[in-house]
């Protein structure tokens, strides 16, 4: 028998455990921000699932967000680096409306897709190695943060050096189909524009006003524009506020928040200097940007097309060759690849409706995974 096939055995035997684990880490809910100490506890879980691995840790603590932690395994001149987050989208409380639930061949519950469950196959892949003696001559690291979801501000600089360090990045964010990786990611440049005009009363001298209203409504038919869909270039206003409601006001102050995102750093440099220079349309009104890259464009270039080749050939001896996809949103993943580390995204569970109330995983494809997982730590 074949390591494909004894490893895709040896998983098919685990499901039932992977889930108990799973809906563990589930029911430990975490926040990015607004309760430490609720998400520290399941941070606590993990490093102790790992150390039940055999693994050292070392945490890095946090003083807003949970704290991050590095796990360390194995020895050699070359590190694989492996790249999860725990923290959740979802407020303390969330459970009551979304619990974790098995319906239909899927495991509801928040965070169990995004990410936990890629975390969870770390630890079952493994045990797939231990359990069949395989060698590991190199280091493992596995780096876990608690505010991925928001940015991974404080994270960043962590995650850049390991990966600096490392000769590979595998991102256990999840993917929607059993074959399917993220191979690419958009950058993303987020900006705040402030209006600052005059405010007035909008009954008595209205002409008297300059409206952050008005203006702000010129700048999103000029934001609007720049938007080219063909190229993959999107300029999102995802927050606008001015005046105070049932206030005979003309505002003279407001702000709007951009989400802008591409799928090439010349597209996106090119949105990012034109928002910068964005110039008010009405006179006597100031504009005041801040803002920049937020996550760097993370592409298929050469380096993280070899590593996806020896990826697809693991996967093809499992049954089941790899689908690089393209997608919007970003990672981690970003900052190792824009760093010079081959990276491969899109290695954790399969599911879909991430930042939603039905987020899931389907739960057949789950040997496959944690199979392919396990094949990747043996011979990368």
């Amino acid at each position: 028998m074949s390591d494909a096939q004894r490893f895709i055995a040896f998983a098919e035997k685990e499901v039932d455990d992977f889930l108990v684990t799973l809906k563990i880490a589930t029911e430990l809910e975490s926040p990015s921000y607004g309760d430490k100490a609720a998400t520290d506890k399941c941070g606590k879980f993990f490093q102790k699932l790992y150390q039940d691995a055999g693994f050292t840790i070392t945490v890095y603590p946090q003083m807003e967000c949970g704290d991050h932690f590095v796990a360390e395994y194995g020895l050699g001149s070359e590190t694989l680096m492996l790249v999860g987050h725990y923290d959740t989208v979802y407020p303390m409380g969330t459970l009551v409306d979304m619990p974790w639930k098995l319906v239909d061949g899927k495991a509801y519950g928040p965070g169990a897709l995004d990410m936990k469950g890629g975390l969870v196959q770390i630890y079952y892949a493994m045990k797939i190695l231990q359990a069949f003696s395989i060698p590991i001559n190199k280091k493992i690291l596995i780096c876990v943060n608690s505010d991925e979801e928001p940015g991974s501000y404080s994270s960043r600089p962590l995650m850049e050096e390991i990966a600096k360090k490392s000769k590979y990045a595998l991102v256990m964010e999840s993917t929607r189909t059993k074959c399917g990786v993220k191979a690419a990611r958009f950058g993303r440049a987020i900006y705040k524009i402030t209006a600052h005009g005059k405010s007035s009363h909008s009954g008595g001298a209205p002409q008297a006003g300059i409206s952050a209203i008005l203006e702000l409504a010129h700048q999103v038919g000029v934001l609007h524009a720049m938007n080219d869909f063909e190229k993959v270039l999107t300029v999102s206003p995802t927050f606008i506020s001015a005046g105070v409601d049932d206030t005979a006001t003309v505002p003279g102050n407001g702000k709007m928040t951009l989400d802008v995102r591409s799928s090439t750093i010349e597209a996106l440099n090119a949105a990012m200097a034109a928002i910068e220079n964005l110039q008010p349309k009405l006179e006597g009104m100031r504009l005041e940007i801040v803002g920049g890259m937020n996550k760097p464009v993370f592409e298929f270039h050469e380096r993280n097309k070899a590593l996806f080749a020896k990826a697809d050939a693991l996967a093809t001896e499992l049954g089941c060759p790899l689908i690089p996809q393209t997608v919007g949103g970003g990672s981690d993943g970003n900052f190792t690849s824009h760093v010079g580390t081959p990276t491969l995204d899109g290695l954790g569970v399969v599911g879909d409706f991430l930042h939603n109330p039905n987020e899931h995983v389907i739960v057949n494809d789950i040997p496959f995974r944690v199979a392919l997982l396990a094949r990747l730590i043996q011979d990368l």
